[in-house]
This record gives C-alpha cells, structure tokens and sequence, in this order.
C-alpha cells in the first residue's frame, strides 16, 4: 500500500518515477545481444571417416560398428546416431545436458583411437569434431546435369568443387552428401602375377596412385 499512498499523495514523484523506469528499460532493451543462433554449447560430438570406393555396407560393418562399440562405455551419452554411405561413415554422439563437452570429446577421442586398432589400415583417420552450436551458416548446394550422370557429378564435385569451396576465406570445412560411386571389381590372375613378380598390394597401391577418372562413354 505504500506505494499506492505516494502516488495518490505525490503524483509528481510517481510520474518521474514511471519514467525512469521507462527510460532504463528502453536503455537496456537497446543494448540486448539478440542473435538468430545465439551461443549455446551444444552437447554434440562427430566422428567422420571417409573410406574411398568402399560400400556402405562394408563401411558399415568395418568402420561404424567398430567405432560404435568403443564408443558404447563412455559416461554421459545420451544417444548415437550413425549414418553409413558410399566411402562414408559418420558417428554423431548426443551427451546429456549439462554434461561438460571438453572431457566428452577427449572421451570420444580416446575412443577412436582404440577403434583405429580395429579398423582397415588404408582409411582416412576418422575426424572428431564438436558442434558449437552457435553462429554457425550452412550453405546447400544442390548439383544436377543434363550431360552427366549421378555418378559423374560425384567425380566432378570431388576433383573440382570441393578443393574449390574449401580454398574460400571462412570456410570450416565442405562436405559431399548424396554421392554415388562406380565400383570396379578387379579379378587378378595368379599365374600372371605370379611371372611379374607383382603381390595384391602392388596392384591397390597402384590404382590408389592413379586413381582413374570416370569418362562419359
């Protein structure tokens, strides 16, 4: 009721009062931090691995999987989430809210390194990374062609557009999804191989070198 009896008694004092308050809220109203993506720490860790020319399927069962176990016993998972592609794994872990993301990554981290001992020697070391959460623009580039097919849009966004986008000044990093590969089977011949002098090896390594370009026939 106090407040009530000064303004009945002194409406001038209520007044001014009213219009400080207003004043100090249009202030600081002004100076508000508003952001479309404001800064939250986002309790969310990713493993990518790129494992080129291979299925989905064997990436599945040769990488995902096995990363998938180790990652089984670390304290503070919500959930995982994994998504194998063509040449592609990709592992995302969920921590719990609130949980500190700093010792969740080396957690992941320790983990991968354990899998790595499980996983084909001739992989892409798999890429942990965290998600800020904040800030962060994505940019979707749909490709398509009249002259080219799914497969050879892959190649030229791999050997052109990718290496092209990551040269731009802020750019974290491009990623290639929807990707379709061709997949060669070679069927070696011992006795040949056998007269050359030339292993199983030899010959991934080789095409590995060379890495053949797909042509439109």
């Amino acid at each position: 009721m106090l407040l009530s009896d000064i303004s009945v008694k002194r409406p001038v004092v209520a007044i001014v009062l009213s219009l400080l308050l207003c004043v100090f809220g249009i202030a600081s109203f002004s100076q508000l931090a508003v952001r479309e993506m404001p800064d939250v720490e986002n309790p969310v860790v990713t493993i990518s691995t790129r494992y080129e020319g291979v299925s989905a399927t064997i990436i599945d069962s040769q990488i995902t999987s096995v990363i998938e176990d180790q990652l089984s016993g670390i304290s503070g998972i919500d959930q995982i989430d994994s998504v194998s592609r063509n040449g592609m794994s990709r592992v995302t872990v969920t921590f719990l809210l609130g949980w500190p993301l700093t010792e969740g990554v080396s957690d992941v981290r320790d983990a991968v390194e354990r899998a790595k001992r499980s996983l084909p020697d001739d992989i892409t070391d798999p890429v942990v990374s965290k998600d800020n959460g904040s800030g962060e623009a994505s940019i979707y580039i749909n490709l398509n062609s009249n002259k080219m097919d799914r497969t050879e849009l892959t190649d030229y966004a791999e050997r052109v557009l990718v290496d092209r986008f990551n040269l731009i000044s802020g750019v974290s990093s491009v990623e290639l999804t929807g990707a379709l590969y061709k997949v060669m089977y070679v069927k070696l011949d011992p006795t040949l191989m056998a007269g050359r002098q030339v292993t199983p090896s030899d010959i991934v390594t080789a095409l590995k070198t060379r890495k053949p370009r797909v042509t439109r026939r």
